[in-house]
């Protein structure tokens, strides 16, 4: 993989906290810094509560214990007009979960949304 130099875009704190607004400080966790150690993930990780093809809560297991009540979607913020470089590219293709692209937080709040089933 080639390395590119870490950068935050422009736009990231502006998404990064209206996405915060909307989900909860504690469920929007900045991972900008993540690509320094593995090249081409994204940049916010969020917890978003139920999708539409798991609308079941999971049951508890032997000890009472219950995982989480939703699924984290990982979210990688470009500029406008900007396009996702080699590294991110390749971590996206290969992710097994949900990632967004997205230049705003309106972008990544709809594209959740139809992810939840509720566009």
């Amino acid at each position: 993989m080639p390395r590119y130099a870490a950068r935050v875009d422009v736009n990231h704190a502006t998404v990064r906290d209206e996405l915060r607004d909307v989900y909860g400080k504690d469920n929007v966790i900045d991972m900008s810094t993540a690509g320094q150690h593995v090249p081409g993930f994204p940049d916010l990780l969020i917890a978003v509560g139920q999708l539409s093809m798991n609308p079941m809560p999971p049951a508890p297991d032997e000890r009472g214990h219950v995982g989480g009540r939703g699924i984290w979607v990982l979210i990688e913020i470009k500029r406008p007009g900007e396009k996702l470089n080699e590294n991110q590219q390749e971590w996206i293709w290969r992710a097994a979960g949900p990632v967004i692209v997205a230049e705003t937080a309106e972008q990544a709040v709809e594209a959740i949304q139809a992810l939840r089933g509720s566009a």
